[in-house]
């Protein structure tokens, strides 16, 4: 009970120092050059292997998303082990994490619905283009 306590109090993110071992750098290291390369592999199969016009036009400021979010996570994990104060709190973490979160599910749901309404425009165009060949 008292290791998700510890969680609750302002304490933990406010720490200017936390404890200079950090569990999770490696893990976190890696996340992050994941976040990279895929961003790096979407750019490359946006531009060659995608042939939907829809889906490459949608799909082209995801990579730099991926690259943005990898670089920082890479850049908060150096921060935390060389043990720089005010920047190596908790506190950029967790606005870290939130912010992921949000960008995340807000780029799922409004990538939805956006495809879904331009597929839609476009079966329009094509129809009543159909009425206007010559």
């Amino acid at each position: 009970m008292d290791f998700f306590r510890q969680f609750l109090g302002l304490r933990y993110y406010f720490s200017p120092v936390p404890t200079p071992h950090f569990r999770f750098a490696v893990i976190f290291l890696i996340l992050g050059g994941l976040l990279i390369l895929s961003g790096i592999m979407l750019r490359i199969y946006r531009r060659k292997g995608i042939k939907d016009e829809i889906l490459k036009k949608m799909l082209r400021h995801y990579p730099r998303f991926f690259e943005v979010f990898g670089g920082i996570m890479i850049l908060l994990v150096l921060i935390r082990i060389s043990g720089v104060p005010y920047l190596s709190m908790r506190l950029w973490w967790a606005i870290f994490g939130l912010l992921f979160i949000y960008f995340v599910v807000s780029r799922l749901i409004k990538f939805k619905a956006e495809y879904h309404s331009r597929l839609e425009r476009l079966k329009q165009n094509e129809r009543i283009g159909r009425f206007f060949k010559k």
